[in-house]
């Protein structure tokens, strides 16, 4: 039987690259920029992700499996980069499942 391979990768939440403007920031993301300054800055890390995602690279899947959270507090900025940051990872196209909605 011939198979299949699948990487799943669930939640990266890439890192805030620039607070918002505040304009952008609304009572959600209030405290979710709250949660971010305090707790998951310290949590999501581009090095580790990295290093996630040049293992799926060499594991050569077939279908990336992409769930959950690509951003952290669901900002057009972090819709763009995180758009730009899966271009950036030369993988077969993605089967994604998002968390965060599109504004």
């Amino acid at each position: 039987m011939p198979s299949f391979q699948i990487a799943h990768l669930s939640d990266p939440h890439l890192p805030l690259a620039e607070y918002p403007a505040l304009d952008e920031i609304r009572f959600k993301r209030l405290l979710s920029l709250l949660s971010w300054t305090l707790k998951r800055r310290h949590l999501h890390k581009a090095a580790p992700l990295a290093r996630v995602m040049d293992d799926i690279r060499q594991f050569q899947p077939e279908l990336v499996a992409l769930t959950g959270d690509l951003t952290n507090l669901g900002l057009r900025s972090e819709f763009r980069r995180a758009r730009q940051w899966m271009q950036e990872q030369a993988l077969p196209p993605p089967c994604w499942c998002p968390a965060t909605m599109m504004p």
